[in-house]
């Protein structure tokens, strides 16, 4: 008979759910490019502060994780898209500062053209990824026509505003959603929470009461 085999993430899950810990109640809401195992190690970290008791606290530690993830996920997207749109401007502004050898042939002009993207290709790739050399080659071709890298920064920021201004717009919301994530889950904790688990008598007994006159009105006829 053959045997039954089971997904190596569902062993995972039955095991975690034995042992008491909490795990997500869905997939991980990552896009192309995440990894998985920075959301689930986020989670935990939420979980392990949190400390749900239930299943509705732990919804609420899900919905807080989702709502932190993507609020990073969209600083780390912006960021990515300046800096993108900056090489993009860099990348103009040098390509004129990479001198070009005196040529006679139209086939040579070509060529040491295609070099010379080359050259500036390597040179943006460089400044993207930090590399000392190539930082400082271009801070000295900036230099010589009385530019910095901020000039270019504050160029290309000018043409994608309203683009970065979108995505303010949406990391505010997503924070919004964090704050009103942990705020929920406070209030569940502290007022739903004890209702449903036989505590009405508790939260009742814990609230001072006055009594309110009635209104004296004319009489009715």
């Amino acid at each position: 008979m053959d045997r039954l085999r089971i997904p190596p993430n569902k062993i995972k899950t039955a095991r975690a759910a034995s042992s008491g810990q909490v795990i997500p109640l869905g997939h991980p809401p990552t896009i192309l490019g995440e990894d998985c195992a920075k959301y689930e190690a986020l989670f935990v970290r939420v979980a392990t502060a949190l400390k749900p008791r239930d299943v509705i606290e732990e919804a609420h530690v899900e919905r807080y994780a989702h709502h932190v993830w993507n609020a990073v996920r969209l600083r780390r997207l912006k960021a990515a898209f300046i800096n993108a749109r900056c090489a993009e401007r860099l990348h103009t502004v040098l390509l004129p500062l990479i001198e070009q050898p005196p040529v006679e042939d139209e086939l040579d002009v070509q060529q040491l053209l295609a070099a010379r993207h080359r050259v500036v290709d390597k040179l943006v790739s460089g400044w993207l990824n930090h590399d000392a050399e190539s930082i400082e080659r271009v801070d000295a071709l900036l230099a010589g026509q009385g530019l910095t890298i901020d000039s270019v920064v504050v160029s290309t920021m000018a043409d994608i505003f309203n683009t970065v201004n979108v995505y303010d717009q949406m990391i505010k919301s997503a924070e919004d959603a964090c704050n009103a994530a942990l705020q929920d889950f406070s209030r569940y904790r502290t007022v739903l929470g004890p209702l449903l688990d036989g505590k009405q008598q508790q939260i009742i007994e814990g609230v001072n009461y006055c009594e309110i006159p009635p209104k004296k009105g004319k009489p009715t006829a």
